[in-house]
């Protein structure tokens, strides 16, 4: 016999639209939109960073918070509802940065770090290896480790994958860098197809592609993410016009490095509540 539909599930839309334009309207007369005379805006120092406040601005992100919340409180199928999904999804953003700082860092990096040399003169070429690598790499190491279990093989890859970084903290040395991209690109393959492979087992009947979809989300949020500060530590760290010597590239990368492994040291620490009921589907 066929199962009897459920009722869909009615939602009222009326206050997240509601939500939504008092936060358009508190964008618009941020100092990012049109700057109105309205508009308060203050600039403060915090541990010797310049940081500017602006009233609307910040009234408009707690506005999208709450329009999310909207969002979600009458979804209860929605995937950001299943809060180890969630958790799983977002504790990858501090990795995923050093995907970013591939065409955010590295271009920049390889040019000013290495001036006068071969790798400056060619940084196009350097700093496209991983790409290269990775398409090679990715289905050896994935046929290799196919029978390793997904939440290890997530934390090995991620620990594999951050900590090289830190051996650009030894300065500019073409043979550390391409230990660096090579070391890195086998930890993205370790656990980049496992990341896909997590959210297939967790994903409810018939909710796959949804869960796949919205797995991504992070993804572009590390890019905006990481466009924020990584100028600033381009022009604190590695300057133009100054000469590598000058540099204090180790410094930047060191604080990359510390970013990357908060990713590999959160699902070591919530893998207890990560596995807890967790079954391989068949």
């Amino acid at each position: 016999e066929e199962e009897e539909e459920k009722p869909k599930l009615k939602i009222n839309n009326l206050p997240l639209i509601i939500y939504a334009l008092i936060m358009l309207g508190l964008f618009l007369l941020s100092g990012l939109a049109f700057d109105t005379p309205f508009n308060y805006q203050s600039n403060f120092s915090l541990f010797g960073l310049n940081i500017s406040f602006d009233l609307f601005f910040f009234l408009s992100a707690l506005g999208f918070v709450v329009c999310i919340y909207e969002f979600l409180k009458n979804r209860p199928f929605h995937p950001f509802r299943n809060q180890r999904f969630t958790f799983f999804i977002f504790i990858l953003i501090p990795v995923q940065t050093l995907f970013a700082h591939n065409w955010l860092t590295l271009p920049y990096y390889l040019d000013r770090a290495f001036a006068g040399s071969i790798v400056s003169e060619y940084f196009e070429v350097f700093s496209n290896i991983n790409p290269i690598l990775i398409f090679i790499l990715a289905p050896i190491v994935a046929g290799l480790t196919a029978r390793a279990d997904i939440y290890k093989m997530m934390i090995y890859g991620t620990f594999v994958m951050a900590v090289p970084t830190f051996l650009l903290t030894l300065g500019p040395n073409l043979y550390l860098f391409l230990i660096y991209i090579l070391i890195m690109t086998i930890g993205e393959a370790m656990w980049q197809p496992r990341f896909l492979q997590w959210i297939a087992e967790v994903a409810p009947k018939g909710m796959v592609g949804l869960y796949m979809g919205v797995g991504q989300f992070p993804w572009f949020l590390t890019k905006v993410i990481t466009g924020f500060y990584s100028g600033w530590f381009l022009m604190q760290y590695v300057p133009r016009d100054v000469t590598p010597a000058d540099m204090n590239t180790g410094t930047m990368w060191f604080i990359y490095g510390l970013i990357a492994m908060t990713t590999t040291l959160g699902l070591v620490l919530a893998k207890k509540w990560m596995m807890k009921g967790f079954i391989t589907k068949a």
